[in-house]
């Protein structure tokens, strides 16, 4: 009489199939970085909680109050910081009165004064400020325009001015505004400015 033979496993051949398959993706797993490793990073004795490493630095905020850009079309920019613009000559005018809103007192450096202080304009150079404009820009690409004859004390001397008090309080940084007196409207008192241009229009420059 044979003895028994020992039953064997039946074949699972999707099983194995399984197996392999998982183990070639565990292989081709990426690895974490040391950056996504990371979570909640004990720096010093303060908890910096999920903690990017290696990824672009948020700005910080006094970035965007860095100062206004001025300069002449085609040319160099220099950039005005507020210390700066605080230490021209300031004026006061009244602003216009909005929708609903009472008339309020401006007070900074003329716009004149921070385009020579820039080095955008020669005051010497007469002839060509009836030709010339400023173009104003604000953080929100909103931008308006003034002819600078409007404002050079040969011609309209007109006291539009660059405010960084409105009422004696003191504006942000980030939020100074042009100020145009005698306007009905506020189109070109321009807010939260980043950037001025004098330029020459296409016409004027044939």
């Amino acid at each position: 009489m044979r003895p028994a033979r020992a039953m064997r496993p039946p074949f699972r051949p999707a099983a194995r199939l399984a197996g392999a398959l998982l183990g070639v993706l565990a292989w081709l797993a990426p690895v974490p970085s040391h950056s996504q490793q990371v979570g909640s990073q004990q720096v010093g004795s303060q908890q910096v909680g999920s903690q990017q490493v290696g990824g672009a630095a948020p700005a910080a905020p006094e970035a965007a109050a860095a100062g206004i850009a001025v300069g002449r079309e085609g040319g160099p920019t220099r950039v005005l910081t507020p210390a700066a613009l605080a230490a021209l000559p300031a004026v006061s005018a009244p602003l216009p009165a909005g929708h609903g809103t009472a008339s309020r007192t401006a007070e900074g450096p003329l716009l004149w004064s921070v385009l020579v202080e820039a080095g955008a304009v020669d005051p010497a150079a007469v002839r060509e400020q009836v030709r010339q404009i400023v173009v104003l820009t604000g953080s929100d690409g909103y931008t308006a325009v003034l002819a600078l004859g409007e404002i050079a004390p040969e011609f309209g001397n007109q006291p539009v001015l660059l405010a960084l008090r409105v009422d004696g309080r003191p504006l942000d940084p980030a939020h100074l505004r042009l100020a145009v007196p005698g306007e009905k409207r506020g189109g070109r008192g321009v807010h939260d400015l980043v950037r001025i241009t004098v330029g020459t229009p296409p016409a004027a420059a044939r």
